[in-house]
């Protein structure tokens, strides 16, 4: 797997390395406190939701047929969802807090 890196934006100097990881998609949240790093698509759905001001990992899960992923204007939820034009079954749309736990799922057709 390629690694996962944080780079400054002014000198790009590696400022942090999330790890070697299968991620395809990074979900900033709006204060730039949090992230959610996603394997989706042709991956398997590992994702990371890290809290990069202190870099650590705050959880790891599998969330499996994700399509896309978006932050609350809140900052502190993250929707994530399952959509038709990808999936015939299993559509839904799941909230998540900031650090990974589930709030809602709310499935549809």
């Amino acid at each position: 797997p390629a690694e996962a890196a944080l780079y400054d934006g002014v000198k790009c100097k590696k400022k942090f390395v999330f790890g070697k990881v299968k991620r395809n998609t990074v979900t900033w949240n709006p204060f730039g406190r949090f992230c959610v790093l996603g394997g989706y698509g042709n991956l398997a759905g590992d994702t990371d939701f890290w809290d990069v001001s202190d870099q650590s990992l705050m959880t790891s899960t599998r969330l499996e047929c994700v399509t896309q992923s978006a932050y609350a204007p809140d900052g502190e939820h993250v929707m994530t969802c399952t959509l038709h034009a990808r999936m015939k079954t299993g559509n839904n749309a799941t909230i998540h807090r900031y650090e990974g736990s589930k709030v809602l799922t709310v499935p549809f057709e």
